[in-house]
């Protein structure tokens, strides 16, 4: 183990210097390395090399995480965000501290900042440049284009329906209602394998709402027969299985263009974009059994969508689940 300084300020986006001295000490628990330190953390990626008795270069692949991720950054009825981004708010009850599962997400923009985003939100169904393969929406369980209300109950869920596309009705998911900016989300924790009523093949631009787990195989995702297109191929041997029209594409996370290949994989809720080379070349049909993370919308297009309207959908997703301050705004329904 070796345990560094770093630059970090908070400010998304920039590279990180690190640097430190350490000294050989251990316990039953660790060891901890002998050497001069020196290196940088930058687009997912870190690299360290120290000089020394213990010298040696680290190459891996970097998230940054609070050190206590489940302790509140602050408690109370008023707070002063330190600086522009997402931040989640849950309700605590004052006679036991209770906290809410549900977290709702509030986009906080500082007067000195630039604006996060000037795309206007466009919904999946008013994409004209791409036709729609598959449309899963959490919110919307039955598929009948109307937020569930009632939300459904906390538990297996037979047949998600979509527009289009839906799970066969002997199929389920696990519902956790209540979950993301009030809306219910689809959990796969529990899920093994599940099925698509129908295959959807030739897509070309895949784009989801949904949170991985520390317990996915590196490379998967939510369903089998989509090549590993997803973040953190750490595994062994998993890097060499990507089709060519992965390998080749684009992907973007919360709307900053990322290479997927040395990014690890989101532990928090976001907005994912993986755009392909050519369609894909395997079928989504059925969930994939080591993928343990949650989605609140999947979404398929048979093509490439311009700019204009991929920027478009991922801002209709980010308000509608991330963003809970912008959600009273009217996404562009136009045909």
């Amino acid at each position: 183990t070796v345990k560094l300084q770093c630059d970090d300020d908070g400010s998304p986006g920039r590279s990180i210097d690190i640097s430190g001295e350490t000294s050989r000490e251990a316990t039953t628990a660790e060891v901890t390395g002998q050497g001069s330190w020196h290196g940088t953390a930058s687009d997912g990626h870190l690299v360290v090399e120290g000089t020394g008795v213990d010298a040696g270069t680290f190459d891996l692949l970097y998230t940054a995480r609070h050190e206590n991720p489940s302790d509140p950054l602050h408690v109370g009825r008023e707070f002063l965000p330190p600086t522009s981004g997402g931040y989640y708010v849950a309700a605590r009850r004052l006679t036991d501290g209770a906290v809410s599962r549900n977290r709702v997400g509030v986009h906080v923009q500082l007067d000195e900042d630039p604006a996060s985003s000037d795309a206007d939100p466009i919904a999946p169904d008013a994409v004209t440049g791409a036709r729609l393969l598959l449309w899963l929406d959490a919110s919307d369980m039955d598929g009948d284009g109307v937020e569930d209300a009632p939300v459904w109950s906390r538990g297996s869920l037979l047949g998600w329906r979509g527009r289009p596309g839906a799970m066969e009705p002997t199929s389920f998911v696990i519902c956790e209602p209540n979950s993301l900016n009030g809306k219910s989300v689809a959990d796969w924790q529990y899920i093994w394998l599940q099925s698509l009523e129908e295959a959807v093949d030739g897509y070309q631009t895949l784009m989801m709402v949904y949170r991985d787990h520390d317990l996915s195989k590196p490379g998967s995702g939510p369903w089998q027969g989509v090549d590993a297109y997803m973040c953190d191929l750490t595994g062994e041997g998993v890097a060499a299985d990507v089709a060519p029209e992965f390998a080749q594409g684009r992907a973007w996370l919360n709307g900053r263009r990322v290479d997927p290949y040395a990014t690890p994989a989101p532990s928090d809720y976001c907005v994912a974009t993986f755009e392909l080379a050519a369609p894909g070349a395997r079928a989504i049909s059925r969930t994939h059994t080591e993928w343990e993370g949650a989605v609140a919308e999947f979404i398929a297009f048979d093509a490439v969508l311009s700019d204009v309207e991929r920027t478009g959908v991922e801002e209709y997703l980010r308000r509608k689940w991330l963003d809970a301050a912008a959600s009273g705004d009217e996404p562009d329904r136009t045909p």
